[in-house]
């Protein structure tokens, strides 16, 4: 690739009226559904900032805990 076809590549990106993938957010989907052996089924594909605060709020709810507080919950965090 020369440097003219980059050049070339890089303004468009810059100089285009369209939000790049990671901020569009009417690309956003999100999917949860009980499957029929009663788990639970998790899909999507969401922009930077909504998955960022997504992640941000199970983080809250999947850090570890102190076994001496519920000695009989010995889940992992990845669980």
């Amino acid at each position: 690739m020369t440097v003219r076809t980059c050049i070339s590549r890089l303004e468009r990106i810059f100089e285009s009226d369209e939000l790049p993938p990671s901020e569009d957010t009417e690309r956003n989907e999100f999917q949860a559904s009980k499957t029929l052996n009663g788990r639970v089924a998790v899909k999507g594909d969401l922009d930077a900032v909504t998955g960022e605060m997504l992640l941000m709020a199970l983080s809250a709810l999947t850090k570890p805990r102190n076994p001496m507080d519920d000695p009989t919950n010995s889940r992992t965090p990845a669980q």
